[in-house]
């Protein structure tokens, strides 16, 4: 598989402002995981897309953050055109509907571990690909 990998997003600060990301081409493995740390404990939007992407298999591999919750989404393109998100699935989810950014989500998409979101990136940015055993 192709790879051009460009990481970007924002998140809220502590003190409310908003820290827009400088898009990073192709990030070394060091430079996710500082990014990563940036979104475990702030509310916020982080991407990874692989602009190398065929026209079939994963495009994007995003995270939405809120208070200590996470839900991680690859996005995918299959051989009949059809658009498919694979999501986490927390197995402990109280089910229903969580909001993540005053949205509404199936519960068993937001998680509160954030390793399983640090394994994910960096699979993607080695792979271009998420295990379905880890995104489902």
């Amino acid at each position: 598989m192709n790879k051009d990998m460009v990481l970007g997003g924002y998140f809220f600060s502590p003190s409310g402002d908003r820290e827009q990301l400088k898009p990073l081409k192709n990030p070394s493995e060091d430079d996710l995981l500082q990014v990563l740390e940036l979104f475990r404990d702030n509310v916020g939007v982080l991407g990874m897309k692989n602009n190398a992407c065929d026209d079939i298999g994963p495009e994007e591999l995003s995270l939405y953050t809120e208070s200590g919750r996470y839900m991680l989404l690859l996005g995918e393109n299959d051989c009949d055109g059809e658009y498919n998100v694979r999501t986490l699935h927390n197995l402990n989810s109280p089910g229903g509907l969580q909001l993540m950014h005053g949205e509404p989500y199936g519960a068993s998409t937001i998680v509160d571990d954030f390793d399983p979101v640090i394994t994910a990136f960096r699979e993607y940015l080695a792979t271009g690909n998420v295990s379905t055993d880890l995104l489902y």
